[in-house]
């Protein structure tokens, strides 16, 4: 896996990202683009900057009436092959995606997007207003790596001290305020230290996408699909009782860290869900033909299933705050726990202005959409 440049994110925009590396035939890169693709989910129009191989695009999707034939990946195809050719301004396409994130547990329903992926130029670029801050982030040199703008300051300043030489005056100048340059630049890089905010990123050719902190626990949680669960099965001893299983947020854990009181939980959900626990027993959820049939991972499920792993979410998150010590990396993720409230809060008060999200209309029937992750 090839190293990927850091980039800060923009305060008042979406975030600034990168896409892929240049390894060839890899998945991550591809589960990393669906997450993007898939955020738009909940929203009519998502815009981002981001950087492909230290080069800037502008990403926009918006929701549209009509329905899509494409699929998230067959997006993830086009835009792969938008950035490899390199011989266009701008592509476009249409795609699908089930209104359902990772253990949000809301009622399926399916939008259809359409999504562009732009370079600073051309037509579709310059039919858009953008904010100044955008604007000037295109014409940043943050798409040289970091290394090289490095060596060119320094063959500057050298070549300065050359010409200076004969010159005391001017080498007492130059030696301040390269003194000042230097001072400067090192409390830049403590206060970024001390500052410093938690970026999604690829980590040993794994897309880290949970925050842990200073909290002990498994750091990596790696989302399965049709891709990859048969060759991780491959790899990774999982028939002796090395893992468990949490049917509420359907996450393998290590054995040793599934507790008395988690055994306790887990057995109540077996009892009331017997379709999500046959799943469980079957090990289905580690294989490619269940997690790749569309109709298969849509599992019966209640508005109680939902409020139930959301007072474990919270407990859990609860626990790892008191003791210092998680379970999943998701498990202490704000926008995780914030989400769980937010439901709870529309559970708890059905009735007039509250919170920070709108009621939905039960209409009775509802779907959970499996998605197996397994946190190491």
């Amino acid at each position: 896996m090839a190293g990927f440049p850091k980039y800060a994110s923009i305060e008042d925009r979406d975030l600034t990202v990168t896409l892929k590396s240049d390894s060839p035939g890899g998945h991550d890169e591809e589960c990393y683009l669906q997450d993007l693709l898939i955020r738009t989910s909940h929203d009519k129009t998502s815009r981002f900057i981001v950087v492909i191989e230290y080069k800037y695009y502008l990403f926009h999707v918006t929701r549209v009436g009509d329905t899509a034939a494409m699929e998230v990946e067959d997006a993830v195809t086009v835009f792969d092959g938008f950035v490899r050719s390199g011989r266009a301004d701008f592509v476009s396409t249409f795609y699908k995606v089930d209104n359902a994130l990772s253990n949000s547990h809301e009622k399926v329903s399916t939008h259809s997007f359409l999504a562009t992926l732009s370079h600073p130029w051309g037509p579709f670029f310059d039919s858009l207003s953008l904010p100044i801050a955008d604007l000037e982030l295109f014409k940043s040199p943050l798409n040289v790596p970091r290394r090289h703008r490095m060596a060119a300051a320094a063959k500057q300043i050298i070549n300065s001290m050359k010409n200076a030489w004969n010159d005391r005056i001017t080498v007492r100048v130059l030696f301040w305020i390269v003194i000042g340059t230097l001072c400067v630049a090192a409390a830049t890089m403590t206060h970024k230290a001390f500052n410093k905010h938690f970026h999604q990123h690829f980590e040993n050719g794994i897309w880290v996408r949970y925050d842990v902190g200073d909290s002990q626990g498994p750091k990596y949680q790696l989302q399965f699909t049709h891709h990859n669960a048969s060759s991780w099965a491959a790899k990774n001893p999982h028939q002796n009782g090395e893992w468990a299983f949490r049917i509420d947020d359907q996450a393998m854990i290590p054995a040793h860290l599934m507790d008395e009181e988690e055994q306790l939980y887990q057995r109540w959900f077996q009892k009331r869900y017997p379709e999500k626990n046959k799943i469980r027993l079957n090990q289905d959820y580690i294989s490619d033909s269940f997690l790749g049939d569309p109709d298969q991972i849509q599992v019966p499920s209640d508005k109680q299933f939902h409020m139930a792993h959301c007072v474990r979410a919270l407990r859990r998150y609860w626990q790892a705050k008191e003791t210092g010590k998680h379970v999943c990396p998701r498990d202490i993720d704000y926008r995780h726990m914030k989400h769980c409230l937010d439901s709870m809060d529309e559970w708890a008060f059905p009735d007039g202005e509250r919170g920070s999200i709108k009621p939905v209309v039960d209409s009775g029937t509802w779907k959970l959409i499996w998605e197996t992750k397994v946190c190491f």
